[in-house]
């Protein structure tokens, strides 16, 4: 009892990394103040002002040109309307509706003199739900057939959207960056408030959406120097899924045969090296390796599964991946059904439910997530690897 006593007592009295937290959030910040860091429609309306030419920023369409030019160089070979990159930039947006929940849509961009419509459907904690993103396609396919359509799956670190096929990913780092632009080449042009305001949206991006690298290397030296106090105050850390992407990414990079992805708290995603040698790296839109085909952890507060992914990229490697996998449609369990332009799942398997998280401490909950996972790697996946390298 005296160890932990001591335990708390140092943790107490050592506040030289708490002075440092400090000192980074010593700024107020008109959000956090509003308490709507994490609230989607504040974050959808602050959006759909940047998007809008006609707002009072000062930006006139530089934030809508250049998000839609990102896209389209992201998908250049993917996307399916007559509009190009190039198209992109001689465009004259003037007539752009900005639109908030039409149709339950989060936002919706209408162009009519160049017959364009945008849809953004913007998730940062909560998921998809009732097959959502199938049915406002349906909507917005029916009501502007002859138009150019863009559907974007707006999530915080690029998760893979439901209706893998019409659908396009893109995250909340990329809007940072997109921010980051704007004060670096349009600064000159903004009123102090509109930079202000940028600032302050930036600033709780990095806090709350995207991840602060400064602020968590603090908080992970806080709790290696007093884990024994922090313990104590928590009968367990309150983040299961971030503990969980945290086993997992480990268990992988220890792996010899496995090579992590881009992966964050909700999507760990990796590949074994073997498939890696032979598959090219002609990806686009997705990871920043440019890989195609992708294993991906689905890490959410209720259930954790993995998707065997082909992404999006060139056609004839997918072509190529989608022919070998509908050979065996009972190990490729996804398989049999009509390939997505973009992203196609052909294999998917679960290894926690909604009950395995109740009335479960958090180490009970990581053996098994342990324990389930490395059956697959050690049974499954040898079995999925094995069959696409002998028929390729």
């Amino acid at each position: 009892m005296e160890d932990k006593l001591l335990s708390l007592e140092q943790f107490l009295l050592d506040n030289e990394d708490f002075y440092k937290i400090d000192s980074i959030l010593l700024q107020p910040n008109i959000f956090e103040i509003l308490k709507v860091e994490k609230n989607e429609n504040r974050h959808s309306n602050i959006l759909s002002w940047l998007f809008n030419p006609r707002a009072n920023h000062g930006l006139n369409d530089f934030f809508l040109r250049s998000f839609l030019k990102d896209i389209f160089s992201r998908y250049r070979h993917s996307i399916n309307t007559n509009i190009n990159f190039f198209d992109i930039e001689i465009i004259d947006f003037d007539d752009i509706e900005v639109r908030r929940e039409w149709s339950r849509i989060d936002i919706f961009l209408l162009s009519r003199k160049n017959k364009l419509v945008i849809i953004i459907e913007n998730k940062i904690d909560s998921g998809e739900h009732d097959n959502q993103l199938k049915r406002y396609y349906n909507i917005v396919d029916k009501e502007f057939k002859d138009y150019n359509k863009l559907f974007v799956y707006l999530t915080r670190e690029g998760e893979t959207p439901s209706d893998e096929e019409n659908w396009y990913i893109y995250s909340y780092h990329s809007i940072l960056k997109l921010l980051n632009m704007i004060l670096k080449y349009r600064k000159n042009t903004l009123n102090q408030t509109t930079i202000n305001f940028i600032n302050q949206y930036k600033t709780i991006l990095r806090r709350y959406i995207v991840g602060n690298s400064e602020i968590e290397k603090i908080c992970r030296d806080i709790y290696e120097k007093h884990k024994q106090a922090l313990d104590l105050i928590f009968q367990y850390k309150p983040d299961i899924n971030l503990e969980i992407s945290e086993k997992l990414k480990k268990m992988i990079m220890e792996n010899s045969n496995l090579i992590l992805d881009d992966s964050g708290k909700s999507y760990i995603r990796f590949i074994t090296k073997k498939l890696d040698n032979i598959v090219p790296k002609e990806g686009e839109g997705w990871t920043t390796t440019k890989r195609i085909l992708l294993l991906e952890l689905v890490n959410r507060e209720d259930k954790l599964y993995l998707k065997f992914l082909i992404g999006p990229g060139e056609d004839s490697i997918r072509e190529k991946i989608n022919k070998i996998v509908k050979q065996d449609t009972r190990l490729f369990n996804k398989a049999n059904r009509k390939m997505g332009k973009k992203w196609f799942t052909i294999y998917k398997k679960g290894f926690l439910n909604k009950n395995d998280y109740e009335d479960t401490d958090t180490q009970t909950i990581l053996d098994t997530v342990s324990d389930r996972v490395q059956t697959f790697l050690d049974n499954d996946l040898i079995k999925l690897e094995s069959y696409i390298i002998n028929q390729w």
